[in-house]
């Protein structure tokens, strides 16, 4: 888990009544990148109450966890979502850093990527995987 002071400043302001209004998740991810292996994080699911969208929940989620993921030294952030919600964070095309999904089926403009760590950003030809559960 992720937790930290801001993750449950963020948990008491989206939780009234105690009724959980949103959600979101990191899960560990890894893309190879020429002869290293790179773990970051995968944003999925991020999710709120229907009748509580266009609040500013999502984006509070958003927002903390990719200043949680940032602050636990992950480099990166990829996400499979709608591209014109989730470039007001910074994803780009994950393309347009030769980040390649395993899944042919994907749209090139879905699959983003955050990039927090430039250092460790200028690769090519990386390869996202998810790492098998067991």
């Amino acid at each position: 888990m992720l937790a930290t002071k801001t993750s449950v400043k963020i948990a008491n302001k989206i939780c009234k009544y105690e009724t959980i209004l949103g959600h979101i998740f990191f899960s560990p991810v890894s893309v190879s990148a020429e002869r290293e292996v790179i773990q970051g994080m995968g944003l999925a699911p991020m999710v709120v109450l229907p009748e509580r969208q266009r609040q500013g929940i999502g984006s509070m989620l958003v927002e903390a966890g990719i200043e949680i993921v940032y602050k636990r030294k992950y480099p990166f952030v990829i996400v499979l979502g709608h591209s014109e919600y989730y470039q007001r964070f910074g994803f780009t095309p994950a393309s347009c850093s030769g980040l390649l999904c395993q899944w042919d089926a994907v749209s090139d403009e879905a699959f983003m990527l955050l990039v927090l760590d430039e250092a460790r950003h200028d690769r090519r030809f990386w390869n996202y995987q998810i790492p098998r559960r067991v």
